[in-house]
């Protein structure tokens, strides 16, 4: 192949969607494994060696197991609650934990009334997620007979290691990228074709890392599933010479995104010096307030720091419907079946291998991002859907959640298609936007994960279903 910039004809990119999700959402999603952060915390009691978190978070369901080590010597607690404020009682040896947890705003509180030898206490401690889901802050307050303190526990969002799991002979997808996209590559002997490239240049550094473990080809293609950043972020990372392939859609797309970065980058300095600036007049005092101050200052710093690194890199060969091609030996179908999750969705499919790449047309156990800005369109996206279960495939790789089967097709089919009768049903009651946002809540869905995209998800299609 050469390398150009053209569109092909008939014959012949979430964002920080995630991110973007769960800065969004109006009840984060606080799962995963948290490792302590000594130099961010400030603590009025005795520093533990190490402390972590285990939260299995679906909401309302909310599992905990924190472990502190102490002198070598490790605590742990751990416990399940509902985030619908019912108290639970405990025991645990002489002491009776009255336990409580519900949300104010975006804060997910775990209020704790301690009885002991006939006297109280009380421990409430305030869960927050910051914007890019990284990490994960306690704001604990203890108030006993004789015992007051207030902590700011901060923990980061562990990292797990990301491996190159074999989907068949020569396919292979990326585990434990966190906050990426789902990264795939086909592996021939005439080179490497890579689908999708990471949230970050730290991701794709990573990507190229996991492709020359399994092998010495270099990577030659890169097949873009939507024009989303964390999909895209990390391809700057990617060798200059490998072609960047994508729905000719999405050159648009990127365009747009890029301005609206851009935007963000420019305003940052001011945004910061601001910060700084109230920071300097709260002195010493409203330890509170300071601590939500240091926090959006750390915040705003980072994303600086990140957008300042960051080059996006434009596709250098686009298509409008379809391009199949050979590469190694192995036949490449790369498919636009119309708008979809976004007007630039593609499938990346693998006919030799019978393995397919979704994209972010399936959120396999994922409440799914739908980008109205972006030309959504879940009518079609369920005819794609049900189109694509009609191909021979043995693997189906998601854009975000773990490997499946041809069912998980069927399955995303069954939400959107839920999602559109009840969003519809609420406006045939009459109800405003703001009132079926409330009113929609997929009982039949409840454990899946991403739940504060749901919100989101409904206005997309109450917009779509009132242009029909």
């Amino acid at each position: 192949m050469k390398r150009q910039r053209c569109t092909l004809g008939p014959a012949v990119i979430f964002f920080l969607a995630v991110l973007a999700c769960a800065g969004a959402a109006d009840r984060p999603d606080f799962s995963g494994k948290w490792v302590f952060n000594a130099a961010r915390s400030k603590l009025q009691i005795p520093v533990p060696q190490s402390s972590t978190f285990l939260i299995e978070h679906r909401e309302p369901a909310f599992h905990l197991s924190r472990t502190h080590v102490y002198d070598g010597k490790g605590d742990t607690f751990a416990i399940d609650l509902s985030s619908d404020g019912r108290e639970r009682v405990i025991r645990e040896g002489p002491q009776v934990l009255h336990c409580r947890l519900y949300w104010e705003g975006t804060r997910l509180v775990f209020h704790t009334r301690i009885e002991m030898d006939g006297k109280e206490a009380l421990n409430v401690v305030q869960y927050e997620l910051s914007a890019d889901g990284l990490t994960f802050t306690a704001h604990e307050s203890f108030r006993g007979p004789k015992l007051k303190y207030d902590n700011v526990w901060v923990f980061d969002r562990a990292q797990p290691e990301v491996r190159a799991v074999p989907v068949s002979e020569k396919v292979f997808m990326l585990d434990g990228l966190a906050g990426a996209g789902n990264v795939a590559f086909l592996v021939t002997g005439e080179g490497v074709l890579v689908v999708d490239g990471g949230a970050s240049p730290a991701d794709g550094r990573v990507i190229c890392e996991k492709v020359r473990e399994k092998t010495d080809k270099p990577i030659r293609l890169v097949a873009l599933t939507h024009y989303h950043g964390d999909h895209i972020f990390g391809l700057q990372s990617f060798p200059a010479d490998a072609l960047v392939i994508a729905q000719q859609n999405m050159t648009k797309n990127i365009l747009r995104y890029t301005e609206r970065i851009q935007s963000e980058r420019q305003q940052l300095p001011a945004r910061i010096a601001a910060l700084e600036a109230a920071l300097g007049k709260l002195g010493r005092g409203k330890k509170v307030l300071r601590q939500k101050e240091e926090e959006d200052l750390a915040r705003a710093r980072e994303q600086y720091a990140f957008y300042q690194q960051l080059r996006i890199v434009q596709p250098h060969l686009t298509f409008d419907n379809k391009l199949s091609f050979r590469f190694g030996g192995e036949p490449v179908e790369i498919i636009h079946l119309g708008p979809a999750h976004t007007d630039d969705s593609s499938l990346v499919y693998f006919p030799g291998q019978k393995v397919i790449h979704m994209g972010d047309m399936l959120f396999n156990r994922h409440h799914p991002y739908i980008d109205r800005r972006a030309g959504s369109n879940t009518a079609n996206w369920i005819a794609a859907l049900q189109e694509a279960q009609n191909w021979p495939l043995e693997k189906v790789i998601p854009g975000h959640g773990p490997l499946a089967g041809k069912e998980a097709l069927a399955e995303q089919a069954r939400y959107l298609t839920d999602l559109r009768a009840a969003v519809s049903a609420a406006m045939q009651k009459g109800l405003t936007l703001e009132q079926a946002k409330k009113e929609v809540t997929l009982p039949a869905w409840l454990d899946l994960g991403f739940p504060g995209v749901l919100p989101m998800a409904v206005e997309a299609v109450y917009r779509e279903l009132e242009r029909e």
